[in-house]
């Protein structure tokens, strides 16, 4: 053994040591925890009974969770009833994967006609749109869509910006569901540009929010895509359920009925098509290696309506039925834990690392939800660029402002006896990122590897 190999073990030997040895490297506040997966035995740990927010590794516990409780050949089903009246009545589930083109399949019954009544079901949950905490950055951001009942191409949009001629403003391509004010210019310089929400850069509530593009883009650049989420979650499907009728041709007599209250649904209605989702094993599988919190949040919406039919209004509303679902599947009593969504997006979620630990040890055995953890390496996924991680780890990353998270599984030469579970975390430090990702990465690299 390499003497490099041997003076690391000896500085792992201590906690206390070890943790030195991270905050010496780059100055955070660090906790850990790495055991075996089939034995109760602790190998390394520090810190591990102090509460942490897991950022995006709370998905984990959403997903074995979905696993368990809805099972992985659960899907998500759009339906289409109508009435003998010249009535039609779009009942939504929630579909966090639900397209533009699975819905206009889905209308087609009603394309070319004109309806006396178009009636859109979104009764299925009943919840503020945003969960507690989320800053304002998060607001209107791709990764900051907002779930519900309701949901239509990731609840995004996008633009493609691309260089005019020089001295003139750029071109900005895309459907226009929200006016732009487009003051980017195009010149020889190297571009530096902008686009955010006009209400994100005034400390004043403001009459129309509207996209801001501001800076200097290079004439020879190729077009790039920039996605967005609408602050305004009803608003946003009202315009593009009106895009899809307009595009069928479908025209109704009454403004389109959006119903939230499942007593006010009309009744004798007929069944005619409906559109499912993939199943839920294989969604997980794309979507934890992408991160994606809008599949999460309504993974969260589902398991709350599935054991409370009622649902909530206030998102800390479903965290006891978490906890108690927790404890049900894996035996873990989460004490104090918070959990207030299902992405991690909020910094109102808690959880202690020993806690975390405890989840996906026992977790393991959910074979559908360890295969879809990416690996290091692996293209775009989350892990794409933490290729200093050992080759068959499989782990799922958190990141926030100032919070990064991992936690999964050492899985060595796919032997189920040597398998660890690990979860590390650092918070209060300075940017860049990618220089806490490779403290962290080498820590877990050399502790597994042990």
């Amino acid at each position: 053994m390499k003497l490099k190999s041997i003076l690391w073990i000896l500085c792992l030997s201590a906690c206390t040591t070890s943790t030195n040895w991270l905050y010496q490297t780059h100055p955070a506040s660090y906790s850990y925890i790495l055991g075996d997966v089939h034995e109760n035995k602790i190998e390394l740990e520090s810190n591990a009974d102090v509460y942490m927010t897991p950022a995006s590794c709370q998905k984990s516990v959403t997903a074995l969770l979905a696993l368990k409780l809805l099972g992985p050949d659960d899907q998500f089903e759009t339906k289409l009833f109508l009435h003998k009246k010249k009535e039609a009545l779009i009942s939504f589930s929630g579909d966090p994967s639900l397209s533009s083109e699975s819905l206009e399949k889905l209308l087609t019954p009603l394309a070319n006609q004109t309806w006396n009544k178009i009636y859109i079901d979104e009764s299925i949950f009943h919840h503020l749109p945003l969960s507690q905490n989320v800053v304002v950055d998060d607001l209107g951001s791709e990764y900051g869509a907002q779930a519900s009942a309701i949901n239509i191409d990731h609840n995004t949009f996008s633009y493609k910006i691309s260089g005019g001629k020089i001295g003139e403003l750029a071109i900005i391509e895309g459907e226009k569901f929200y006016s732009i004010d487009n003051q980017m210019m195009t010149t020889q310089d190297p571009s530096n540009y902008q686009i955010q929400w006009s209400s994100n850069l005034s400390p004043f509530p403001l009459k129309e929010d509207k996209l801001i593009a501001i800076g200097t883009i290079n004439y020879l650049d190729a077009s790039k895509e920039w996605k967005f989420s609408s602050k305004d979650s009803h608003s946003w499907q009202e315009k593009k359920i009106q895009s899809i009728l307009k595009k069928l041709k479908i025209k109704t007599k009454a403004p389109i009925i959006f119903i939230r209250d499942p007593v006010s649904l009309p009744q004798n209605l007929k069944l005619v098509a409906s559109v499912k989702s993939e199943k839920l094993v294989d969604l997980l599988s794309q979507e934890i290696k992408v991160s994606n919190n809008l599949f999460f949040d309504a993974l969260f919406l589902k398991m709350i309506h599935t054991k409370n039919p009622q649902g909530f209004v206030k998102w800390t509303e479903a965290n006891d039925i978490i906890k108690a679902l927790i404890k049900e599947f894996f035996q873990v009593d989460v004490e104090n834990s918070l959990f207030v969504d299902g992405s991690g997006l909020s910094r109102y979620n808690r959880i202690k690392p020993r806690h975390l630990h405890e989840i996906l040890k026992r977790g393991y055995s959910v074979k559908e939800f360890v295969s879809s953890l990416p690996e290091p390496g692996e293209a775009k996924t989350s892990l794409e660029k933490r290729t200093q991680l050992p080759k068959g780890l499989r782990a799922k990353t958190g990141t926030m402002s100032g919070i990064s998270c991992l936690s999964g599984y050492d899985i060595k030469d796919n032997s189920e006896k040597s398998a660890k579970v690990f979860v590390i975390s650092a918070t209060q430090f300075a940017p860049p990122l990618r220089e806490i990702h490779q403290v962290m990465d080498k820590f877990i690299y050399q502790a597994v590897e042990l």
